[in-house]
């Protein structure tokens, strides 16, 4: 079964992939994120047609206008894509075509692959970006006149983009209100009734967020929404199971990753990280010494040695460098809970129950 980690926790670890209360685009989220850079993508596609112009028929060019025009319902500001230029070049097919290929290459990586780069809001990201030959398909797209459907048809087909993409598309349509509610998810439908300026801006930022993930999450995959605290396996486009989890603090954030669940490991021993044990257990210790065997932690040395916490001064216990590793035996106390559902990776990150009350 395949979990898909975009930033959440389930105990300690695990993920999310619809953001329903995303937080909004960064500041110079508005400007084109190009990866790789569209330049060098035109002049390639130039090359390859030996610097032929390609948008002289005018159906295709008004056909790239309206597909430029209809970014808005995902999000995307037209304006990012020269439309206003491309409006008053109309009639000089030799000044707007290089600009026409630019748009269109511009608005294609952003629907394929997000128009911010991730590792700009997310230093951890590692989640695999959606592919697609864009030169292959301009070349298809000019050749068969499919300009606004080719291009579009590179957003994402995730259902949860979709209904967003829908939302967006609705709130656009309609005159502005301070207060209509659109449809939304359990979590945000707690929340007071949002304005539309602020609800447009969570529309638009959950529409990149879902433009970042993988092509396919897997037909059967484990999902953690941060904003809504839920975990959910999904199989074949239906919720089975679906849980309350406990999200990461501001400033332990889950790094952002998909990877294969390979086994469960039952009744587990907590290998303690190391900054767990400086910041939460060495406080605890040194104000209750006793808690480390009522806890059932096992104090080993540098050499992985058993040591006595009988014979420890907590308090004379330095934090750097820590000296000591700790690990907690099963039992109903055991931070991991029951089990924990390991996918190996590199952000030794895994997906576990917990012994905190319910």
């Amino acid at each position: 079964m395949r979990i898909a980690v975009f930033g959440g926790l389930l105990a300690a670890a695990v993920s999310t992939c619809a953001l329903a209360q995303a937080v909004e685009p960064p500041p110079d989220a508005g400007r084109p994120s190009h990866r790789p850079a569209v330049p060098a993508l035109v002049t390639e596609f130039y090359d390859t047609r030996e610097h032929a112009l390609v948008w002289v028929d005018e159906r295709r060019y008004d056909a790239l206008l309206n597909a430029l025009y209809a970014l808005r319902a995902h999000g995307l500001d037209p304006s990012h894509y020269h439309a206003e230029t491309l409006e008053r070049l109309r009639g000089n097919p030799v000044a707007r075509d290089r600009l026409a290929t630019d748009a269109w290459l511009s608005a294609a990586l952003h629907l394929l692959r997000g128009k911010v780069d991730p590792l700009r809001i997310e230093p951890n990201w590692t989640a695999s970006a959606r592919q697609a030959d864009l030169h292959a398909l301009l070349d298809a797209a000019l050749d068969e006149g499919e300009i606004s459907a080719t291009l579009l048809g590179l957003a994402p087909v995730h259902p949860e983009y979709l209904a967003l993409h829908a939302a967006l598309e609705r709130l656009l349509s309609r005159p502005p209100s301070p207060t209509a509610v659109l449809p939304a998810s359990r979590a945000v439908a707690k929340d007071p009734p949002l304005d539309d300026a602020t609800r447009l801006l969570r529309l638009r930022a959950n529409l990149e967020r879902w433009r970042w993930l993988p092509e396919r999450l897997g037909g059967r995959h484990v999902r953690v929404n941060i904003a809504a605290y839920r975990v959910t396996r999904h199989e074949q486009g239906r919720i089975l199971q679906n849980h309350r989890a406990i999200v990461g603090r501001t400033y332990r954030k889950t790094p952002v990753f998909s990877d294969s669940i390979r086994y469960i490991v039952f009744n587990p021993w907590w290998e303690t990280p190391r900054s767990i044990a400086v910041r939460d257990e060495l406080p605890l210790f040194r104000r209750d010494p006793s808690s480390v065997q009522r806890l059932g932690f096992q104090v080993l040395d540098t050499q992985g040695r058993i040591v006595d916490p009988a014979t420890i001064d907590w308090h004379a216990v330095p934090e750097s460098p820590f000296p000591y590793r700790l690990r907690q035996a099963p039992g109903p106390l055991n931070a991991l809970g029951r089990a924990k559902v390991m996918f190996p990776n590199r952000h030794n990150v895994y997906l576990h129950d917990t012994a905190a009350p319910a």
